[in-house]
């Protein structure tokens, strides 16, 4: 018969997002520790290969091919992102850092084009929703992570945060903008 593998990438009525979830645990439940690993980010394979293996290994039509890599991807470029991400909410503001200090600055220039910004630590930072003086202090659960989604946020979607921010400087609603 077939394997579950091959059961799973020509099975019919599933999206390619439960495919590949299914993929992803058959392959992390089976008895084959390379089999195991094969999707594993630090296996520095590329999935052109690991796809190879996989169908020569469990007896796979190459027909499946495609549908097999699509997965692959997938999963290794999801996984990737996890790893990516966390590394980022790991990683701590450092004020000696231009880049980490060109995002506060950007955000800074965003929200408020017309006023000098005194210097990095300063009240300043409150207008725009920071709890203190120090607007790398607010960085410390997400690490880098908030910092650059706090600067996407402002640099993408420039009008909705001024309206936002506008809104949160309620004297009687008010709230805390940037808040990581």
């Amino acid at each position: 018969g077939k394997s579950e593998l091959e059961r799973i990438l020509e099975g019919k009525g599933l999206s390619t997002a439960e495919r590949c979830r299914e993929i992803e645990r058959c392959l992390n439940n089976s008895a084959d520790p390379e089999l195991r690993e094969s999707l594993n980010i630090d296996t520095p394979r590329e999935c052109d290969d690991i796809v190879k293996d996989l169908l020569k290994t469990k007896k796979v039509d190459d027909k499946n091919y495609s549908r097999l890599l699509n997965c692959v991807e997938r999963v290794r470029g999801y996984r990737q992102l996890q790893f990516d991400v966390e590394n980022l909410r790991k990683e701590k503001y450092n004020s000696e850092n231009s880049s980490h200090s060109s995002l506060l600055h950007d955000i800074w220039r965003i929200l408020h084009p017309n006023e000098e910004l005194v210097s990095m630590v300063s009240p300043q930072w409150r207008s725009i929703g920071f709890q203190g003086q120090d607007p790398s202090t607010d960085f410390r659960g997400m690490g880098l992570l908030g910092l650059v989604q706090l600067h996407y946020f402002v640099k993408h979607y420039e009008d909705k945060v001024r309206s936002i921010l506008s809104h949160s400087n309620h004297p009687e609603f008010g709230y805390s903008m940037a808040i990581t």
